[in-house]
């Protein structure tokens, strides 16, 4: 133990509340899996992060300290046995995820289980002037105000600022702040400007095998770390992509393989970020702008915890933080927001589904809308047959909306900050530690500002040329599948959709900019570039399978657009295309809806074929140009199945690169 471990751990047998902000690699389990074992009940420990759960858990049990965890990859029968467990004085330690599958039964379970402490790790996700807030992990926190003023409380986090602080200490009560330096003595900090997303690639080509040792690449899209993962296995690299589109057990092997070494770099979004617990990670590198200080130095924190020398490395190009930008201003709430909402739970209670289904919102901005209007007592969530319903309890025409422009000034200050760290330090360190409010005037003597390194990065033609031959045979799948499906013969599905293949991906790609200038810039037909990426991924993906009959998406505003560049890749295929396929009525763009249910419902039912007879045992090639969510290539593909076509496989000019929303 450290002589500051033993200060929260005393603190926590005199029954006080911590909130204790230590740097990643400190120690801070420590400080509450040791008092878990004297308690004479069950330490709760409330985590967003499953995989690092899972690890805790894993080694509490090999230590004979009986522990589990509760999260909502789970089945219902799953969780009840861990809480009768619980309730039963099983475990020592239970841990829980914030989603709502599992508030309802940690709420209940309070009343029957004996709690000796409860823990608040990653505690500022309960804030929302942190960088990694969660509305859920805010509620499901709120239990914890119920609990005597006497009752243990231990909150932790690696990263706060003082707006942050004071908003934990306000939900947690009363309680003592312990603080360390946020110093990492064996990083290595660097800065290395970059043109453009081609340079980024040239980099890592040119200088990955200087890094020694295992890493970690972070992303901004689930698009950008499966291409990148990609990238990296061509040069011959056992690089393996990581992100939250990934179902429970896959996330899980490949958690298993990099704990095991089987992986040199995992490219992973923020999803993998707080999350894993691996000793010897020698790298760190950022392919994208993180949106805050502390989103940085949080990710970073998984580097070098073995005390070794860690390298971390930020491709900086100032441009990359438009998407940051968009996404704080997406997610302001409007009055408008907070009106559609109040008007639908006075009709009648109405699951989260439900709301977005009728008022249109994104998934994000929904829930900071409803997290909002519980704190303001204007709804509550009650539970109906099983299922979290909100209900209307009060409203007033005056909404809140200074709030959330102040938080709106304040994200878009820390962005500054950010580009501040890239542009103007004079020492990475110590620019960090001083805006995290760990005041110190030394230089720390190791990142390139100190060492006054060359900090910009300009590839030669033929790293570039390397690159962009590997976006040339490079063309993403379509994976529109469920689960279930993927088991399903395609004789028994009702859905004969299979997957099927992009030329390319939507945003700032070559095939993105062509699209946008046909589509949006009145340029005229996809130029004959778009119809030979087309027959290319064709070719490569489907190779010899055979089609009888080409179809496209009917357009809702790009007149023949597409129709035009059907006709000629079915002219380049030799494969025969019908013009049948039709909309019922006039559709909204599926620019319009803000997420995946109101992008099913824009399509349901919208779509017919004349004449029908001739689709009977067919396997047909349907064609669009943009694919977002899906939903209108699930919906097509659909009634194609049900009006008796035998398989229909899509081929798309450009796949989005998505959303947390989708």
């Amino acid at each position: 133990f450290y002589k500051s471990q033993w200060k929260v751990i005393k603190k926590l047998f005199k029954s006080k509340r911590v909130l204790l902000i230590e740097k990643t690699g400190f120690g801070k389990s420590l400080c509450y899996q040791f008092p878990a074992t004297v308690f004479p009940g069950v330490t709760v420990v409330l985590s967003p992060l499953i995989s690092l759960m899972r690890d805790q858990v894993q080694q509490l049990n090999d230590l004979n300290i009986p522990s589990n965890l509760i999260y909502g990859g789970q089945t219902t029968d799953e969780k009840d046995e861990i809480l009768f467990a619980a309730m039963a004085g099983q475990y020592k330690l239970l841990f829980i995820s914030p989603e709502r599958q599992a508030n309802y039964q940690w709420i209940e379970a309070v009343r029957d289980i004996d709690i000796s402490m409860v823990v608040i790790d990653e505690a500022h996700c309960i804030s929302e002037w942190g960088h990694d807030f969660r509305p859920a992990y805010q509620k499901i926190v709120n239990t914890v105000k119920s609990f005597p003023k006497t009752f243990p409380i231990l909150a932790t986090t690696a990263t706060a600022t003082d707006h942050v602080i004071r908003d934990i200490r306000s939900q947690i009560g009363r309680s003592t702040l312990m603080r360390g330096h946020l110093d990492r003595p064996n990083f290595h900090l660097s800065v290395i400007r970059i043109r453009n997303d081609t340079a980024k690639y040239s980099y890592l080509k040119q200088h990955l095998s200087n890094f020694e040792g295992q890493g970690l690449l972070y992303c901004q899209t689930r698009v950008d770390a499966e291409c990148y993962a990609m990238f990296l296995k061509g040069l011959g690299c056992n690089a393996v992509s990581y992100h939250g589109g990934y179902d429970n057990q896959k996330r899980m092997t490949i958690e298993k393989g990099f704990m095991e070494d089987r992986y040199q770099i995992v490219c992973s979004t923020n999803a993998l970020g707080m999350g894993i617990n691996k000793k010897n990670i020698r790298f760190v590198i950022h392919t994208h702008f993180p949106g805050s200080l502390l989103d940085y130095y949080q990710e970073i924190g998984r580097a070098g915890r073995d005390g070794q020398k860690a390298h971390i490395v930020l491709l900086y190009n100032s441009k990359d933080d438009r998407p940051i930008r968009k996404g704080i201003e997406n997610n302001l709430p409007t009055k408008e927001s907070y009106l559609s909402v109040i008007e639908q739970v006075k009709l009648r209670s109405q699951s989260f589904d439900d709301l977005l289904l009728n008022t249109g919102l994104s998934n994000s901005l929904l829930k900071i809308v409803l997290s909002n209007m519980e704190k303001l007592k204007w709804m509550d969530s009650i539970y109906e047959s099983g299922d979290l319903k909100y209900r209307h309890l009060k409203s007033s025409d005056k909404i809140p909306l200074s709030h959330h422009k102040k938080l709106k000034d304040y994200r878009l200050g820390e962005l500054e900050v950010m580009h501040d760290y890239c542009r103007k330090a004079e020492c990475r360190v110590r620019y960090i530690r001083n805006h995290l409010k760990d005041r110190t005037i030394k230089f720390c003597g190791r990142c390139d500002l100190c060492k006054g390194l060359k900090n910009f990065y300009i590839p030669e033609k033929e790293i570039r040329d390397y690159v962009d031959r590997f976006w040339d045979a490079f063309h993403p799948e379509l994976s529109l599948l469920s689960a279930d499906e993927v088991l399903t013969p395609m004789d028994k599905r009702k859905n004969r959709l299979t997957n099927g293949v992009a030329c390319s991906y939507y945003g700032n790609t070559e095939v993105g900019q062509l699209i946008r200038r046909s589509k949006y810039q009145k340029g005229g037909d996809f130029p004959a570039a778009l119809i030979h990426k087309a027959v290319q991924a064709f070719q490569s993906y489907f190779n010899q399978l055979s089609f009888d009959m080409i179809l496209y998406v009917p357009p809702s505003e790009s007149g023949d657009l597409l129709r035009n560049f059907a006709v000629s890749v079915s002219e380049r295929l030799n494969i025969p295309i019908h013009h049948g396929l039709t909309m019922k009525g006039p559709s909204i763009s599926q620019k319009n809806p803000q997420n995946i249910l109101t992008k099913q419902e824009n399509v349901k039912g919208g779509f017919q074929f004349e004449p029908q007879k001739e689709l009977k045992d067919k396997r047909i090639l349907l064609i669009d140009d943009i694919c977002d969510s899906g939903a209108t290539i699930r919906e097509i593909s659909l009634y194609l199945s049900t009006s008796g076509a035998m398989e229909i496989a899509p081929l798309v000019i450009a796949k989005t690169v998505g959303s947390k929303d989708f």
